[in-house]
């Protein structure tokens, strides 16, 4: 009998084509639920598209060659109902068309697109988001500044993570237009922010906020900052331009520092 395979992992060995899946018979490819092929050369994912894979639930295809024409090749996985994580992070996709897919994975619950070569920003007149993600990853030149305010379009009723690093975000205010309520963890990395207290809005929440490599200086009242969060267990800080030898800033760091969270990291 056929043996069942669940995962296939074909990853940073210069592997760009995809035909050498087609001598898989179909008995082979029915249990599979796990295709990861990332770190590879592939520009072309046609063959994905003709081959049957009636049970797979994560495609990972990061850190690959893949262009515009993907877009085609995904929209079969999408009548599938089955994908959970699809994760096309740092390619050379440019047209933002590639968003349109997106909405019709009726059972994604993770995403990752950010660091490719978008040649437009974001336009939430034209994309949507299916309100079933748990995780998403929007970095490095998916959002600017002022598309990111129209994220209050989308129904983040489920997500929990959020990951915009570097968009060249110099300030929170859309904080207050996203609707996930549930949202634990966001990576803001490497971005313009100068001002973290919009985050307040998420105090019941928020388990870990990342602002490592921004431009806040003024840590005045980030003890009562954090003494607001009730499940807050790591807050990063460091690479800002916080004056460490401000007796002052020496003096909150120092009063934070005593509530003995580890993964607290300030300078």
């Amino acid at each position: 009998s056929s043996e069942k395979i669940i995962s296939i992992n074909i990853i940073k060995n210069n592997f760009y084509d995809l035909k050498i899946l087609r001598k898989l018979s179909p008995e082979n490819l029915e249990f599979l639920e796990i295709l990861r092929l990332q770190e590879n050369n592939i520009d072309d994912i046609k063959v994905l598209s003709e081959i049957e894979f009636p049970n797979l639930k994560e495609l990972n295809l990061s850190k690959n060659r893949l262009n515009d024409n993907c877009s085609e090749h995904l929209k079969k996985f999408k009548k599938k109902d089955c994908i959970q994580i699809l994760n096309v992070y740092d390619n050379n996709i440019k047209n933002p068309e590639f968003f349109t897919l997106i909405k019709d994975f009726t059972s994604l619950k993770e995403l990752y697109v950010g660091h490719n070569k978008f040649e437009n920003k974001f336009n939430a007149e034209k994309y949507d988001f299916p309100d079933t993600l748990e995780i998403i990853g929007l970095t490095i030149g998916v959002f600017s500044n002022e598309s990111i305010n129209e994220i209050k379009k989308f129904n983040f009723k489920n997500l929990k993570t959020l990951y915009l690093k570097g968009n060249d975000l110099n300030n929170l205010d859309f904080i207050k237009n996203l609707t996930c309520v549930n949202l634990e963890n966001i990576w803001l990395r490497n971005n313009f922010i100068v001002d973290y207290k919009p985050l307040e809005r998420f105090n019941k929440s928020l388990k870990r906020i990342i602002l490592r490599g921004n431009l806040i200086s003024d840590i005045q009242g980030l003890k009562e900052f954090v003494d607001q969060f009730e499940q807050l267990n790591e807050l990063v800080l460091s690479e800002n331009k916080i004056d460490l030898n401000n007796n002052k800033n020496s003096e909150i760091i120092d009063q934070i520092i005593k509530l003995k969270k580890k993964n607290f990291i300030l300078k």
